[in-house]
This record gives structure tokens, C-alpha cells and sequence, in this order.
């Protein structure tokens, strides 16, 4: 069988409340909402403003920043296998760019996509 590896990944949520930002740490467990399983630990959050379309009176669409909303990357480790198809997390979980995940934690429920993932050597 194929050795364990330690995975290095980001997530993309968006649209995040600022509250819900807020109450994510480094620290706490990311699960995959989805199973149950651990897919490891938050080892750094990041935040970008959510751009929200907006309709103008004219009719035209411009991107602005939403007051209440962020787009939150989540950095996290953990512990799964680099197979022929991709890197697994926790398993069973693909981790590849632009795949969707539900993630769960300490104070998040949210669905996301990779943005990154890598073996952290």
C-alpha cells in the first residue's frame, strides 16, 4: 500500500460572515462534513473581500465588496495518501484543485473548494 503523507491544503469559502471568520483559530479540527472524517488541523485562515455582483440603475453589473460578507482560505494539514488519482485526504477524500468540499469545524459548517493542495516533504 502507499505510505502516509502529510497534506498541505487550502480551502476557499466564501461568502463567510465576518462573525463566522472570527470564530475560526488555528488549531481547531477541519472534519469533512460529509463523513465525519478528520481531514486535519488549521494551521493558518486568511481573508479576501467577497465581491458581491451588484445590479446598477442602468442596468449594467459591477463587483463590490460585500459589508457583510469575507472570502475566508483556510490553511490546513493533515495526514492521507498520494495515489494514482490525486492526493487523499484523510482516506478517502480527493483533495484536488477546484474539487468541493463540506467543511465543518469548532464553529464553521460551510462548503468550500481546494484551492491548493501538496505533500508537505
Amino acid at each position: 500500500g502507499s505510505q502516509d503523507v502529510t497534506i498541505e491544503y487550502t480551502i476557499r469559502l466564501e461568502p463567510v460572515r465576518l462573525v463566522t471568520y472570527l470564530a475560526v483559530h488555528e488549531g481547531d479540527p477541519i472534519y469533512d462534513n460529509e463523513n465525519g472524517t478528520l481531514l486535519g488541523t488549521v494551521t493558518d485562515v486568511e481573508t479576501t473581500p467577497y465581491l458581491k455582483e451588484i445590479t446598477m440603475a442602468d442596468g449594467s453589473l459591477v463587483a463590490a465588496p460585500d459589508p457583510e460578507n469575507l472570502t475566508v482560505l483556510i490553511t490546513g494539514e493533515g495526514v492521507g495518501k498520494s495515489t494514482a488519482d490525486g492526493l487523499m485526504l484523510g482516506g478517502n477524500r480527493i483533495c484536488s484543485p477546484g474539487g468541493t468540499i463540506k467543511v465543518a469545524s469548532t464553529r464553521l459548517d460551510s462548503t468550500g473548494i481546494f484551492v491548493m493542495s501538496r505533500v508537505k516533504e
